[in-house]
Parts: structure tokens; sequence; C-alpha cells
């Protein structure tokens, strides 16, 4: 039923087109092309003018064949995560994989591909179905900004599938919530070889109070992170400032919101604030 060389080609294709988020736009058009040549109307909204990218999400109907046939949804997204400036998927039998100098882009491309050759299929087979409704975001790896910005009042379909996990043989039925997390430590430049003491920098100021946070999975609903650290201006100066950026996630709403639970919980293990932590 599936043409696994037809289905293998397409994922070769679409892995080796660069596309970061707010960058989609090559795989936009290309997929459009492909989304046409197979019968769909296809539609691009404004998404991607509202985040600041080259793109907008696509929307691609194809007419069912069964009257009176409930319509279906079928979503993914196009970008993906760095570095894929230059994508080289290495084929070795049945697996493919990235060269080693990117990322290969299965998240979310193997989704894209499935979705086509699912469509292929249904058509060519002649399988009874109703009206066929793809959605295509963009920056979905920014925090779902496509998806956020496109309007489901276009859509009349009202059960659909989403791909975009790992296995054939898992679904799931509800998402986490998500908070970023930013802030700044304050420090007090000096020079570091002359004056030290004179400083005080807050990149060690950042590290105790890093050291005193539980991170990682906080419980089986809930997880924290820790992924982005800049500041400083040279080696040979206290830094002043350096900027923290993170994220928690929960199954729970009220544990990724709540300000005392959920905060205390990353922000510490017990107790007070981490001693010698200031700015």
């Amino acid at each position: 039923m599936i043409n696994a060389a037809r289905l293998q080609d397409e994922f070769l294709e679409l892995a080796s087109i660069a596309s970061p988020s707010k960058r989609e736009g090559t795989i936009a058009r290309r997929l459009e092309s492909i989304l046409k040549g197979m019968g769909a109307t296809v539609e691009v909204d404004g998404a991607g003018e509202r985040v600041g990218g080259d793109t907008g999400n696509l929307l691609a109907r194809f007419p069912g064949n069964t009257p009176g046939a409930p319509p279906f949804l079928l979503s993914g997204h196009m970008d993906t995560v760095g570095p894929a400036e230059a994508v080289h998927p290495v084929v070795e039998g049945d697996v493919v994989r990235t060269d080693g100098t990117s990322v290969l882009g299965g998240d979310d491309k193997a989704g894209v591909v499935a979705i086509l050759e699912a469509i292929r299929v249904l058509r060519e087979r002649a399988i009874p179905h109703g009206d066929i409704e793809v959605v295509l975001t963009i920056c979905e790896e920014y925090g779902l900004l496509g998806a956020k910005h496109f309007d489901t009042g276009r859509l009349r379909a009202k059960r659909g599938l989403v791909l975009d996990v790992d296995g054939v043989c898992e679904l799931i039925t509800r998402a986490p919530a998500a908070n970023r997390l930013t802030f700044t430590v304050h420090g007090l430049a000096a020079h570091a070889g002359i004056c030290p003491e004179q400083g005080m920098s807050a990149i060690q100021i950042a590290s105790v109070a890093i050291a005193a946070m539980k991170l990682g999975r906080l419980d089986a609903e809930t997880t924290a992170n820790l992924g982005v650290i800049q500041g400083g201006l040279a080696g040979n100066i206290v830094p002043a400032a350096v900027t923290v950026r993170g994220e928690t996630r929960s199954l729970s709403v009220a544990k990724a919101r709540g300000p005392d639970r959920a905060h205390a919980a990353l922000l510490r293990r017990g107790g007070g604030p981490p001693r010698g932590a200031g700015g």
C-alpha cells in the first residue's frame, strides 16, 4: 500500500532543504508546488508577517470522494531546529541519518512526508474519505508561533491528527503548558587582573543561584530547564551582568503558572533564596 521508495525519496528531498524557524520560505514554496500537483487548493496565511518570518502557514484542501463523510485534518510543521544551514542526509539500508554536521530534520519532515504519502494512497486506491484539510505550520520550534497565529475558523474539520511524535504506535492526547523564564543578574564591573576585589561577578552570583535550583524533572508532570546563559565582556573584566533564559513545562496548568508552588519548585529545593545570591 505504501510506496516506500517514493516516501524515502521525498523525505530526502525535503530534509535537504534548510528550513530553520522564521526561514521556512523555500520549503513552503516546494510543499505548495507538491500539494497543488496532488490536486489540492493551497492558501498561505499572514502568520509570517506577524512573527517576522518569510512565509506563513500553508492550508491545503483536498476534495473527498464520499458525500456526507466528515472532513479530517492532518497537520505538521515545516521548521526545524539548528544547525540546519546545509543538511546532507545519509542513507544506510533502512536508516536515514545526518552526516554529523547538522540536524536531520526528521522533526517534522518525517511527519510531513507521512501526510503526503497517506493522501496519495487514499486517492490512488480510491479509499472512501471526506474532504481532507492539511495545515503545515511555521515556527513550531519557537513555541508554536505559527499555530498560534493560524485562524482555526478557516477549518471545517472537527477531528484530526498532528504528526509530530517519535514512533508509530504512540498517540498523544494532551500537551504541556509552558512558561518561559528570563532573568538578569547584576554585579559590578572591575579589572580582573588589577582590582578584582572591587568587582562583583554576576556570573558567579548566577552560578550560586543556578546551583540551588531544582532543574530537569520536577515531578511526573513537570520539567524545568535553563538553556541559555549570556554575559560578560572579556576574560579580564569582572562581569557586571548576566542573563539566563529557560522554561518550565507541565501537564498541570496550575503547576506551570502557580506563583508559589511551581515557582518555588523551580527556583529552589527548599527554604529561602540561595545564600550569596544578590544583585
